[in-house]
This record gives structure tokens, sequence and C-alpha cells, in this order.
């Protein structure tokens, strides 16, 4: 473990060659190839004045067919919180960086993917009345680009006021007020309010953590105005030395660009959620997501199942119910070699019955280390796409790479997308 009960740091480089026979994923096949570049950091910081972590996962890939336009694939997640005056006012930095779909009823590859980049920052003020009582203001800026779709591009402001009572010295809870303002880049996309009110329970287990929102939350936009029930639990744990549980749910009103920060939320609490929906249109979203993982001193396990209800907010044609399931299997063979499988099926149920899809990936690989530093992967991986398009790809591909710490391992994770 390191220092201060940091994580190990992860740090990967890459490059790989990669032959498909439907490199478009498309109903007509072509045969193609990619480069690709990338790089897997898993980074974490913690000292008296400064919290902060930098996970990514991201590559590039130049495509062999003209059609088919380079892309950077993945996701990075960066925070840093910064403490300016001790135990009460702290000033947040973020940068989340990932893909949505543009279209929810085709399938998921090259042509229905399109990256995202929020950037947020802002101050947090923290104020203590007696020994039990304590008063937190936070308020944040936002800038959400998106790759191609400028009617989407934003810029959000976010402030919230928390009124906290401690009950021990594990646990709290409080009156939590919210008002997020969105305005968009583009005047076609009009500006709107989400205001918030919830009671909110925190408590610091032994192993783990809970957090727990119950209220409401208005949306508003010009003469619109229309509200909802408001939840929200996250509940982590450690059920032994080996393995950890997590269990999110969430009842809210937002939008694609608070979704994708939801999405890369460190750890277990932001991994079981799928793709965002590019659009400019809010959405009252309900969802639930269960994450198992567990790493014994060869093999490691993990489990993802996930399930959401999204429903837009002036464009109910992409009202849909996805279902999300992952698997993982890794095994250390020896020392320097190791191999694992995993499988991801993802379904996208259309509420308006115009169309129901299924994406999956089956993807097997080893990866041999060589020396301490360099290492070389293998991979074959399938996928396959039913509903109204149905198609499949099959892919095999090689990478050779350099870990400093000795990770290469890690930068096997996201074969097959």
């Amino acid at each position: 473990m390191a220092p201060n009960g940091e994580r190990p740091p992860v740090v990967g480089f890459w490059y790989g060659h990669v032959e498909s026979d439907n490199i478009g994923r498309t109903e007509t096949p072509e045969d193609g190839s990619y480069e690709t570049l990338g790089v897997v950091t898993d980074l974490a910081r913690r000292s008296r004045r400064l919290t902060a972590n930098l996970n990514t996962d991201l590559e590039y890939r130049d495509y062999s067919l003209d059609s088919v336009d380079s892309e950077v694939v993945g996701t990075l997640s960066a925070n840093a919180d910064v403490e300016l005056v001790q135990d009460r006012f702290r000033w947040l930095f973020a940068d989340q960086y990932g893909q949505g779909i543009t279209d929810p009823r085709g399938g998921i590859g090259p042509g229905n993917r399109e990256q995202i980049n929020v950037i947020t920052t802002g101050p947090k003020l923290q104020l203590t009345f007696g020994a039990r009582t304590s008063l937190e203001l936070t308020g944040s800026w936002s800038q959400r680009k998106f790759d191609e779709s400028n009617n989407v591009d934003s810029e959000s402001v976010l402030g919230e006021l928390g009124i906290y009572r401690q009950a021990s010295s594990t646990a709290r809870f409080g009156l939590v007020f919210g008002s997020n303002n969105v305005d968009y880049d583009e005047v076609t996309a009009p500006e709107y309010d989400i205001e918030r009110v919830a009671i909110r329970y925190e408590k610091e287990l032994a192993t783990g953590r809970v957090q727990a929102d119950v209220g409401t939350n208005e949306i508003s936009t010009g003469p619109f105005k229309d509200d909802a029930p408001l939840y929200n639990l996250v509940w982590t744990r450690s059920l032994t030395a080996r393995s950890d549980l997590s269990l999110r749910a969430s009842r809210a009103i937002t939008d694609a660009g608070s979704v994708l920060v939801a999405n890369l939320a460190p750890g277990l609490e932001g991994e079981p959620f799928t793709d965002v929906v590019v659009t400019p249109n809010p959405l009252e979203q309900s969802r639930i997501g269960l994450s198992y993982a567990v790493t014994l001193s060869r093999t490691t396990l993990s489990a993802e199942l996930s399930s959401s209800q999204d429903e837009y907010i002036g464009n109910a044609t992409n009202d849909n119910d996805t279902t999300t399931l992952h698997l993982a299997f890794v095994r250390t063979v020896t020392e320097r070699l190791n191999f694992g499988i995993s499988y991801e099926d993802v379904e996208r149920e259309l509420k308006d019955g115009s169309a129901t899809g299924e994406d999956s990936w089956t993807v097997a690989w080893v990866n041999r280390t060589f020396g301490r530093r360099m290492f070389a992967g293998l991979a074959i991986s399938t996928y396959d796409r039913s509903g109204p398009q149905s198609y499949d790809e099959q892919r095999y591909e090689l990478r050779f790479g350099y870990s400093p710490t000795g990770s290469g391992v890690a930068s096997m994770a996201s074969i097959g997308r």
C-alpha cells in the first residue's frame, strides 16, 4: 500500500494494432484496422491541504478506412480539493472526459460516439456553530463541451447550502438547498433552473460509508414548471479485507453533462451506469446499480448490474429503459503471465416502441511482462448488435506497452469498446 493509506499507483502506456471484420460496426461490414496509442492511470494523493486523484483509461484510434474518423475512446476523471483555510475554506477543481451516444436507437461504435468534456471549479465554505451544528456553502461553475453537437454545449452555475447537525462522531444529518442554472451556448436551447430541497444523512462506517438524500426537485424554463420526488442513496462497504460492495439508487432531474460527471465518480460508486445520450433536453432519471469486486491472491472477480429509466423533458421520443451487466475475471498464472475474460451487455428499450436494441461484448486476453516494466498483450473480442439493426464484429488486437509501476494488466481493461 502506498503512503498515507493511498492505493498503489498505476501508470501505463501502450501502442496497439487491431484487425477487424466490421471496423465501422455497420450492417454492411467492411474489413479494416486501426492503430492505437493509450494511457491508463490510477493515482491518488492525500495530504494535510490537498486531496487529489487522477483516473484515466484513454486511447487514440487511427482507422484505416477514410469513412471512419479517428477518435479518442475511454474516460478521464481528475479531481483536486485544496484546503486554503484549515477546516473553513476549500477550493474544488474537476475535469471529467468521456463519450456519449448520439442515437439511442443505434449500436455503440465509431459512428455513434461523441466526446464530452466537463470542467468544474468552485469554492466550499464550512462554518461551525457550537459543538454539533455546521453550515456548508458550496458554489461551482461548469463548462460542458460536446465534440460535434454544438447545441448541447452549456455552462452550469450550481449553488448548495447545507445546515447539518452532528449526531455522533461518524454520522450527521442536515437540510440541503440547491439551485442549478444551465445556460446553453446556442440560443435555440432554452435556459433552465433546477431547484432542490432534501434531507440528507451521512455516516462513515468502519469499512465504508452511507449517504442518503430524500426530498423534491423542480425544473423551470420560461413559463414551464415541473416538479418530482428526489432521492439519492450511496452505500459502500468492504465486506472482507478482499471484497467490496457498492449500491447506488437515485431519482433526479438532470442533464447530459451532469450524468457524465455522476458516471465518473471515483471508485466503485461511479462504475455501474451506462452511456450518456447526447441531447440538450434535461431529463428525469431513475437508476439503481450494484457493484461487487473480490481480489484474491491470484484472482480478481468483479460484477456490475444497473438499470435506469430516462424521461426527457420536451422530447419524449428519447425516453428509454436501459439495463447494463458487466462481468470480469482476471487470473495471475505466474509473476509475469496474466489472462482475463470479460462480458458486457447493454439493453436499451425506447418507450415509444420505435426500437429495441441490445449490445454485447465478449473479450478474452493474455498479458505477458518482460523485465520489470515492459509488457505485451494479445486479445480477441466479439461485439454483437441485435434488434432492428443486427450485425456483429470480431477483433484481434496486439498491444505493446511500458508501465513504470508494473501495471500492464490495467491497460487491458478497455479492450472491446
